[in-house]
């Protein structure tokens, strides 16, 4: 069986040491990857006669961790001394039109056959048959493997993250969760999927799995206000008051001018009895946003159930006038209880 020729390969980029390994090895030669913090004269001088590399491709900037010298000159010097059956070429990452008459100088005065420039798809089989006419082997044919474009990730996750949200409209939620699985297989980081997570288990009325997607988004990042907010509204329909109201005191925390974040607050506050924490919650919430008819709405219930009758009616008119839709909600179910003699509370 015809032995092959043996030929060393050191190189610090890992791309390019990527097509040297994928290319050059073939039926005629043997390719030996010597890792750049390895002394190759160390390596040459353990090796038997027998198993000497006929040739040595080395990229020229490598220093050697023993002498700080480079590996190039030290291994061009050595085989000089040593084996002079050894061929060199030297390697560098700059393009063919970069590389300089003094580098080419300084490479002929080494010993080195040529300065191989960076290799790539366009320029490989020009430089594998300078190799193997210079070990007197015939070039192979050379089928290139064209590069598989790379994802662009940030892209995609966007896409993906968008075409969620649309399928949550249309209600589509295995079709939403589907490609929420997606961007979280790509970035298990990504704390907007998990959100969107959480309002799909929150349409299916598994608040335990959307406490459970709100959690892991805070987990990610304990300053993404959001979060919270999700989150302690899904605590507050799980009637876990306490738990709504330490949410919302963290997301006060983080963002002293959200006025969501008050509103919410009032409401579970009044849940529990705290009906002053509730009236100051929903003053600043309105304070904040003067034109929130939900605040209004709810600062409005609280005065009615606080006997304010003529506050709580000013505060549901507010609440219409600025928002149509609370047109007949519970002030107009209160007044026609008035009406009948009943009582609402």
């Amino acid at each position: 069986m015809k032995k092959k020729a043996i030929v060393y390969l050191m190189h610090n980029s890992g791309e390019q040491l990527d097509l040297w390994l994928q290319y050059l090895p073939s039926e005629d030669i043997e390719l030996v990857n010597i890792s750049p913090d390895k002394d190759i004269v160390r390596i040459l001088e353990k090796v038997s006669h027998d198993n000497l590399p006929s040739l040595i491709l080395v990229e020229m900037s490598i220093q050697s961790p023993n002498t700080k010298l480079l590996q190039s000159s030290n291994v061009s010097r050595w085989c000089k001394d040593n084996q002079l059956s050894i061929k060199i070429i030297f390697l560098t990452m700059r393009p063919e039109a970069e590389v300089t008459k003094v580098e080419q100088r300084w490479a002929d005065r080494q010993g080195a056959l040529s300065i191989l420039p960076k290799l790539d798809p366009q320029n490989l089989k020009a430089q594998f048959k300078q190799i193997y006419e210079c070990l007197n082997l015939e070039l192979p044919v050379i089928k290139i493997i064209p590069k598989a474009p790379e994802i662009d990730l940030v892209s995609v996750t966007q896409s993906a993250l968008g075409q969620a949200q649309l399928l949550i409209k249309k209600k589509d939620f295995s079709g939403a969760m589907n490609q929420l699985k997606e961007v979280i297989k790509h970035n298990r980081e990504n704390i907007e999927a998990y959100l969107l997570c959480g309002e799909i288990y929150t349409e299916l009325k598994n608040l335990e799995k959307a406490i459970q997607a709100y959690s892991q988004a805070i987990t990610i990042d304990a300053k993404y206000v959001s979060s919270y907010y999700k989150r302690g509204l899904t605590y507050s329909s799980l009637k876990n008051y306490h738990a709504a109201i330490a949410d919302f005191n963290q997301l006060i925390n983080l963002e002293q001018n959200h006025a969501e974040a008050y509103n919410a607050r009032g409401t579970a506050r009044k849940e529990i009895g705290d009906f002053e924490g509730a009236k100051f919650d929903y003053n600043q919430a309105i304070t904040l946003k003067p034109n929130y008819a939900e605040a209004f709405l709810n600062r409005g219930m609280l005065l009615y159930s606080l006997g304010e009758q003529a506050k709580a009616r000013q505060d549901y008119e507010e609440a219409v006038k600025l928002d149509p839709k609370y047109e007949g909600s519970f002030f107009s179910w209160a007044n026609n209880s008035e009406i009948k003699g009943l009582s609402v509370f």
